[in-house]
């Protein structure tokens, strides 16, 4: 799926059903999410990973944060209590609408951002860069490049936190996936779900690693989530550290990462999926 298909299929989830698409609950599909209760959520889930880098003894500055892939504002709005601007972009026209329409804070601005970069921000323009649960539906090839970006967005000292698939889970549904073709599997999801289909990927740790150091990235922490993987794939969070204003040797763009196998094949997944307890944002 490349960056236009996956704009398209996420556009459509935001006109038709924003934030069960956001936040994955059978229950509340068809429009029944209660707003209160949905941004409550951001809420809970950002005082908990701030509270995770404050274990790791690393202090975070409050000026500006960035939300990656921020949907309907769920995490936008609950950073905006944190930090004294907040900035969130999303590939879907439609979930930015909705996320200016729900009352966010002043200090929040919302971006539609359909490049495989971030160079509407300057270098080093952020203290925090966050993303949940976004990266696992972006093809590997321009994931790599947006982890580069979150390094040069940040300030030197500023902090990412992030989570991306590690590899596939060891279940039957996973093992399914991935010898059925991702358009049959696609097709069918459209039917059941009526609603935008997402392929699923990873990328090894080893190689995460590798990207961000080069980009001038300290990773000073990175395992394992089992509460937020699903039936399809397993995730792995990471928290960064911007060392240096440049990588040594070159950009970040231009170093090249360690040689490693090639990824397994990617694994097409829905956000209402059986068994693929996630959320976006």
């Amino acid at each position: 799926m490349d960056l236009n298909k996956l704009g398209r299929a996420w556009d459509r989830l935001g006109r038709d059903d924003p934030l069960w698409a956001v936040l994955y609950d059978p229950a509340k599909r068809g429009n029944r999410w209660d707003a209160d209760e949905f941004f409550m959520t951001g809420r809970e889930e950002i005082g908990a990973t701030l509270e995770y880098v404050a274990t790791l003894g690393i202090a975070v500055g409050a000026s500006r944060a960035l939300d990656f892939g921020c949907g309907v504002g769920r995490m936008t709005q609950a950073l905006a209590a944190h930090f004294e601007l907040v900035d969130g972009v999303d590939i879907a026209p439609s979930m930015v609408a909705q996320a200016r329409s729900f009352d966010p804070p002043a200090n929040c601005t919302f971006h539609v951002n359909q490049r495989e970069d971030l160079s509407l921000f300057e270098d080093g323009a952020f203290a925090f860069v966050h993303s949940r649960l976004v990266l696992q539906h972006i093809p590997p090839s321009l994931t790599k490049g947006y982890l580069r970006e979150f390094v040069r967005v940040l300030a030197p000292g500023g902090v990412a936190v992030f989570d991306l698939p590690s590899r596939p889970a060891a279940t039957l549904n996973a093992r399914i996936a991935r010898v059925v073709p991702p358009l049959v599997l696609n097709t069918l999801r459209r039917v059941r779900y009526r609603s935008g289909a997402m392929e699923q990927h990873w990328i090894a740790p080893d190689e995460v690693r590798g990207i961000l150091e080069a980009a001038g990235g300290r990773v000073a922490d990175d395992g394992p989530v089992p509460a937020v993987s699903s039936a399809l794939i397993a995730q792995h969070r990471y928290c960064v550290v911007r060392v240096s204003s440049a990588p040594r040797g070159g950009a970040a763009k231009d170093r090249p990462t360690p040689s490693r196998p090639p990824s397994p094949r990617s694994v097409p997944s829905n956000s209402g999926c059986p068994g693929c307890r996630t959320s976006r944002r």
